[in-house]
């Protein structure tokens, strides 16, 4: 049995390091209570880091399936009736400051329910459900979504992106990256994957060692799959995860192995580690320093040990504490095992709950402890007493090698295909995730060979040749059962104009051939937006072509309208082609029945909302001189197609 007495013996033999010229400070701030719900409350939070030395903010601008920003997927926070772009506001009012502030989007991952809107993922997809072994969704703590789900997978993989694509966060923040507990996870999808991977059949038993680990890796495959697609998005973009330990610390694998972050609810973020598909360990250490400091310290330890030269930010659970005990924490997150394993800062749960409640004090937004941080007060030295730097990324970047593994023609998803990245360095090896998706991070530099293999289809080998040092490599494969390849895929699109704006129909632009297209595309759950990277099967017998996301990265800025207004005369013959952003300047000539007519003096053209969403169309009156952003269509006449009124600009009256 451990006691504290063992606790004391190992800070004995800790190096004892003061305070930190260079290291995270931060807090948590939650979406559930107010404290970014107005631009007012933004300029309160942003003087109360300030006033701490506070160098960062974690703000939760996911909590249930919802937004406190805005997003191309899910509802507005119902906190939220006004529709305030909170992370907007918080990112250039921390920035602003001097020094600057860091922000790391807090998401909530996995737990989405309690929203009530018909847009809401659990309300148009049941089917992503995760359920316990006895039909049973609420698993006590939060409706879930099941990362073994494809669609579930995809969905949250694009929400994390959608924050990364259009916002400029310092990182993004996976909190909820699990299940339930042991006794969850049994979405019929991923269940029928399990058995078809396994080759087995029937409801596995919640404590099959085989079907833990299956749930283990979906976990896993997700933050590995946005962690790939952030760094070819934003290379300099730092993605971190608030980690469980429940419990006493391990002080051995054997220990962790019986955790419940690894054993009942499938968080194996030492492995994460290990492998760096996180750039910031933050381990919730919730811990009262008077009732159980020994867990603490034991948990600081292991985090500290297991950092595999990334960084680690220890979360403190100041709501349970003192401010003199929270102090001791703060104090303790900056001693040095005797492995030397150390960490690189601290982040305070709650911004709104400051420190243990008595009954004259209310915890919410303690004034006293944010001038506390950094000034002398009853409760001893303040820990920030001055203001620190962020600390440097500790690992040295490499490659990363990534890609879909997808059918040929139909570009269905290669569940549990066998990926093999051999050469100097040695093999490595993993499967496809539920959507098809592999990636090798930290890849060795030099030749190496990439294998493609599962059973039913003909394996793919390839060369690669790897830089040494931070480099994306995209290696799709399209695996046939056939002798030869169908030839009817082309994956060099970018979407133009995307579902989120069109009623079924997707414009694409080539960049390498400065070419486009436009294509009909039934609706699904996830639209695809401006900027996404597809593939494209013209199938036979006069189906719909299949078209399937493959990436999203830095080509966004192929996508992004001219500088200048263009003659509209331009666009005829081959001045513009479909798929192709223009800017136009002129007067609205006539109305038509989905548009009207726009003139420049010298040439028309007609602009449609015959394509757009309901709600997504515009209103002009004629006279009007407008400057119209839109996307050209040439398929069954020429005219430009804006994505909604936003894109049209009101000059002046003619």
């Amino acid at each position: 049995m451990r006691t504290l007495s063992f606790a004391v013996t190992v800070l004995a033999c800790l190096m004892i390091a003061g305070p930190a010229s260079s290291e995270y400070r931060a807090f948590w701030a939650d979406g559930f209570t107010a404290g970014f719900y107005t631009p007012e409350q933004v300029d309160t939070l942003i003087s109360r880091l300030k006033e701490s030395n506070c160098n960062s903010i974690w703000p939760q601008m996911r909590k249930s399936g919802d937004a406190h920003y805005r997003s191309t997927y899910e509802p507005w926070a119902r906190q939220n009736p006004q529709h305030f772009d909170a992370l907007a506001d918080i990112l250039e009012k921390a920035h602003a400051a001097s020094p600057p502030i860091e922000v790391h989007a807090w998401i909530n991952t996995c737990a989405v329910g309690g929203h009530l809107s018909p847009d809401h993922i659990l309300n148009a997809h049941p089917d992503y459900t995760s359920i316990s072994d006895a039909g049973v969704a609420y698993d006590n703590e939060a409706m879930k979504i099941d990362p073994g789900n494809p669609g579930a997978a995809d969905w949250t993989f694009r929400v994390y992106l959608d924050v990364a694509r259009h916002y400029n966060v310092d990182g993004i923040h996976f909190d909820f990256v699990r299940y339930g507990n042991a006794h969850w996870g049994y979405n019929p999808q991923s269940v029928a994957l399990f058995n078809k991977t396994h080759k087995r059949s029937g409801k596995p038993a919640f404590d099959d060692p085989e079907w833990q680990q299956w749930r283990r890796d979906q976990v896993t495959n997700l933050v590995r799959k946005v962690y790939a697609h952030s760094k070819a998005l934003k290379p300099g973009l730092k993605v971190s995860a608030a980690t469980i330990c429940w419990g006493d610390g391990p002080q051995s694998m054997d220990e962790w192995k019986k955790s419940s972050s690894y054993k009942n609810i499938y968080q194996d973020w030492r492995s994460w580690m290990e492998e760096g598909i996180l750039d910031i360990n933050c381990p919730m250490t919730y811990f009262s320093n008077q009732r159980h400091r020994d867990y603490w310290l034991h948990w600081n330890a292991f985090a500290k040990d297991n950092r595999f030269n990334r960084q680690l930010v220890i979360g403190s659970g100041i709501w349970l504490n003192s401010i003199p005990d929270t102090f001791q924490q703060i104090r303790d997150t900056r001693e040095i095992t005797p492995a030397g394993g150390q960490a690189d800062g601290v982040l305070l749960y709650s911004y709104a709950g400051t420190n243990a409640a008595s009954e004259s004090q209310k915890p919410d937004y303690n004034p006293e402890f944010y001038s506390a941080l950094s000034k002398a007060s009853k409760h001893g030295d303040p820990p920030f007493s001055e203001p620190s730097s962020i600390p440097a990324p500790r690992a040295k970047r490499k490659a990363i090698v990534k890609g879909f593994v997808l059918t040929d023609p139909w570009l269905a998803p290669v569940v549990g295909a066998k990926v093999r990245l051999s050469g100097s360095g040695g093999t490595r090896e993993m499967t496809t995730d539920v959507t098809g998706f592999y990636a090798f991070i930290d890849a060795p530099a030099g030749e190496q060979t990439l294998e493609v293999s599962m059973p039913g289809f003909k394996a793919q080998k390839a060369a690669l040749r790897i830089a040494d040092g931070p480099q994306i490599l995209t290696a799709n494969r399209y695996l046939t059962s056939a002798a030869r390849p169908s030839g009817l895929i082309s994956d060099k699109w970018i979407v133009s104009g995307g579902d989120n704006a069109f009623r079924d129909t997707l414009y694409l632009w080539n960049p390498w051939q400065q070419m486009g297209r436009k294509v009909p595309i039934a609706k699904q759950p996830l639209p695809f937006q401006p900027g996404d990277r597809v593939a494209v099967a013209d199938l036979p017998g006069g189906l719909a072509p299949a078209v399937r996301l493959i990436g999203i990265d830095e080509d966004l800025r192929n996508l992004l309208p001219p500088g200048e207004t263009m003659p509209i005369a331009g666009l005829s013959k081959d001045g513009c082609k479909t798929g192709q952003w223009v800017r136009l300047s002129g007067t609205a000539k006539s109305l038509e029945t989905d548009g009207f007519v726009l003139s420049d003096g010298a040439s028309d053209v007609q602009i449609s909302a015959r394509d757009l969403r309901d709600g997504r169309g515009f209103t002009v009156g004629t006279g009007e001189q407008l400057e119209v952003t839109g996307i050209v269509d040439k398929e069954g006449g020429l005219r430009v197609c804006p994505t909604g009124p936003d894109d049209i600009v009101r000059k002046n009256k003619a």
